[in-house]
């Protein structure tokens, strides 16, 4: 089945390619977008992958604030928010949809300003943004683990000699504003300097109706983002970011009759106060490859409760009032060395190569307290990655390149708590790509991709700790069967044509794709009532056997005319597990 909608894809896109109009003819400058691709940055129009771009000014205009604005136009994704902002996304239906007590690892990334920000959705806030990048498929080669079904890389307005101050005011409904402001200046030739910052606040569309309030999920947030480029030598330069993010939101969704209106009386909070900063280091001193180091730390508290109940204590039949709270503390340093070619020094300068080492420490700390619990737990999670990758590009002629990539890591946690709960795992992990480049002409290009990418394993800590919560002897059993989780492995074949009408008016990318995934980790749930009657839920992450998805992605831009341009993304998919 595969063939034939290859074959169709192909034939579709270079008819659709075809000028049709006289508009563009008069268009002298093309825009063109430039993403991060195979450790460069290069042309969108002309790189393997299904990447979608989207820039300052489309942001602007949609009014989006936040991630959450921009999944909904992009084709084959998906987010869940379970708190107050969409945190949990999904790429071509692989995901998480939620966090509680056990500590998972995402299967989308996120960098924010080259720093890793997987599993903090919340922190992707997008005033003075230059631009949005989403990557489907696995992105194991250059991004690593996180990046098992895609990743999502936001980049802010850089610090340079010409800058563009920005000022925002905007009112409107439910008490909401946003009020954000950026300027920039340079210091001689060689430093420049960013700063922006932003507030934006509302009641939320909940109406409280115990309480007798509407501001129960509310949103408060602020963002302040600090950017330095030195320009040290000819050679060497550095780019230094700072991030001050403080998110302060209600958490209040769950309303009995589907209506905004909710009864709970101990309304939940989704907070994060996040500090980071990152270094990238560039020297261009040496014959045969630029040196990249790229270093980042990052130090989140987050707090996040809910209502567990929905309710109030007086409402007939409902004969428990719980609340569950998850005070997290986050501290991760990641360090990246990497050299790249200078242009093509391999096979009779047909190939350019990149090589790294990649060292990542990622610690969470939670303490929870929940009200039907005899006591409160606290617990330690540490998560040390190192790995090796490596890449060549090969020009098999003018028109076609080959590249093939790899990286091979090894990841431990420890994981221990104040019930005396001690487990430690650990894995290698294994990532590739392996692609072929055809550029038909100047103005279309088709691809053939087979990629590769691991996520990590973990510690099922609620099933170690509750084997004694149940009275049945085969759910213990079950509990304790399951302590730990293995890696996930996503295989993805992808097919893909670009391209842009002769006279630039009409632009087109369209992939298909068939992924497999082995020991797919999902999450299951025991179910039981403990000797009060009152209900027990046990969560923990399973492996099953295997799982498939197939599907299609379109994206489609038309300049109609000076003031008319039409858009159009469209995805299909179908998955199995």
């Amino acid at each position: 089945m595969f063939k034939p909608v290859v074959s169709l894809v192909t034939v579709a896109v270079i008819a659709a390619l075809n000028p049709s109009l006289s508009y563009a003819d008069q268009k002298k400058d093309i825009e063109v977008i430039e993403v991060t691709s195979n450790f460069r940055q290069q042309n969108l129009m002309t790189v393997d992958g299904s990447i979608s771009v989207i820039g300052s000014d489309e942001i602007v205009k949609r009014g989006a604030a936040h991630s959450e604005n921009l999944l909904g136009a992009l084709a084959n994704v998906n987010f869940s928010s379970g708190a107050s902002r969409g945190n949990y996304i999904q790429i071509r239906g692989i995901g998480l949809r939620s966090q509680f007590v056990d500590p998972v690892n995402p299967s989308v990334g996120l960098i924010i300003d080259g720093i890793n920000y997987s599993g903090l959705g919340g922190a992707s806030m997008l005033f003075d943004v230059d631009s949005y990048a989403l990557y489907r498929g696995p992105q194991g080669t250059q991004f690593g683990n996180d990046a098992l079904a895609g990743l999502i890389k936001i980049d802010s307005v850089a610090a340079a000699a010409d800058q563009e101050s920005r000022l925002l005011l905007s009112v409107g409904d439910y008490n909401s504003h946003r009020y954000g402001i950026a300027t920039g200046t340079s210091f001689g030739d060689d430093v420049h300097v960013r700063l922006s910052a932003v507030s934006q606040v509302t009641d939320g569309y909940i109406t409280n109706k115990h309480l007798n309030v509407k501001d129960t999920n509310n949103i408060d947030e602020s963002n302040v983002k600090l950017k330095l480029n030195w320009q040290a030598t000819d050679d060497l330069s550095f780019d230094a970011v700072m991030h001050y993010i403080d998110v302060d939101n209600g958490y209040d969704s769950f309303s009995l009759d589907l209506n905004r209106d909710t009864l709970s009386d101990q309304p939940g909070r989704d907070t994060q106060l996040t500090k980071a900063f990152g270094l990238t280091t560039r020297y261009q001193g040496f014959d045969f490859a630029n040196v990249e180091i790229i270093l980042s730390s990052l130090q989140s508290d987050l707090i996040y409760s809910y209502d567990e109940d929905w309710s109030y204590v007086g409402i007939p039949g409902w004969g428990y009032s719980w609340k569950d709270i998850y005070n997290r503390e986050r501290q991760q340093s990641s360090a990246d060395l990497r050299l790249l070619s200078k242009g093509k020094s391999l096979f009779n300068q047909k190939a350019s190569w990149v090589a790294g080492l990649y060292l990542n420490q990622r610690d969470s700390d939670l303490a929870r307290v929940h009200t039907k619990a005899k006591y409160d737990v606290s617990s330690v999670n540490e998560h040390r990655d190192i790995a090796v990758y490596g890449q060549i590009e090969y020009d098999l002629s003018e028109q076609t390149v080959l590249t093939v990539g790899a990286r091979v890591g090894q990841y431990d946690i420890e994981y221990f708590d104040t019930r005396l709960t001690d487990q430690v795992v650990s894995d290698n992990l294994y990532g590739f790509n392996l692609s072929l480049n055809h550029q038909l002409n100047k103005q279309a290009m088709i691809y053939l991709a087979l990629t590769r990418s691991d996520k990590a394993g973990g510690v099922n800590a609620q099933a170690l700790a509750n084997p004694d919560t149940f009275a049945s002897e085969v759910y213990r059993q079950q509990l304790l069967a399951n302590s730990s989780f293995a890696p996930e492995t996503l295989y993805s074949l992808e097919y893909g044509v670009k391209g842009r009408s002769l006279d630039d008016s009409l632009t087109i990318k369209m992939a298909a794709f068939y992924n497999y995934r082995q020991d797919p980790q999902l999450k299951s749930t025991i179910t039981d009532k403990d000797d009060n009657a009152s209900p027990v839920f046990v969560d923990f992450i399973d492996n099953a056997g295997s799982g498939r998805g197939y599907g299609l992605e379109l994206e489609a831009d038309y300049q109609a005319t000076d003031s008319i341009s039409l858009f159009l993304t469209a995805g299909y998919l179908q998955t199995t597990i």
